[in-house]
């Protein structure tokens, strides 16, 4: 905290996260953007509190209530992770829904396919001949 009480918007301390926020009616809306070739773990803190942090995701219009996160020193921090070049959104809403769980799980498991196999797809649709 500074002399005059202001705080940062966002703190984090990676050089290669691009971050702005608007506000809105009932919430705040963050862009969050991995401006590298990395994948990012980081844990950002967003200068909102008592507001439930969502993720929404622009590329497939997917949202997902982010129940992992920690409010100190006037920040909300939210554990996060991005592909290289990917960004998304985060809003805060005034809703309070506090789920159990990882904010990024582990994907399933895949199932080994023994023996031989063969891929066909439809040119039709732009796929491959072979």
């Amino acid at each position: 905290m500074n002399e005059l009480g202001i705080y940062k918007d966002v703190v984090t301390d990676n050089e290669n996260i691009l971050c702005t926020h608007r506000s809105i009616k009932g919430g705040d809306i963050f862009f969050f953007s991995n401006q590298s070739d990395q994948k990012l773990t980081i844990n950002p803190g967003f200068r909102i509190t008592g507001k439930q942090p969502e993720l929404l995701n622009a590329v497939d219009e997917s949202t997902r209530i982010l129940s992992e996160y920690v409010i100190r020193d006037h920040h909300t921090f939210v554990p996060l992770f991005l592909e290289p070049w990917q960004s998304y959104f985060l809003v805060f809403k005034d809703r309070n829904q506090f789920l159990d769980g990882k904010n990024f799980p582990a994907p399933p498991k895949t199932v080994r396919v023994e023996g031989p196999w063969q891929v066909e797809f439809d040119p039709e649709m732009r796929g491959p001949s072979e």
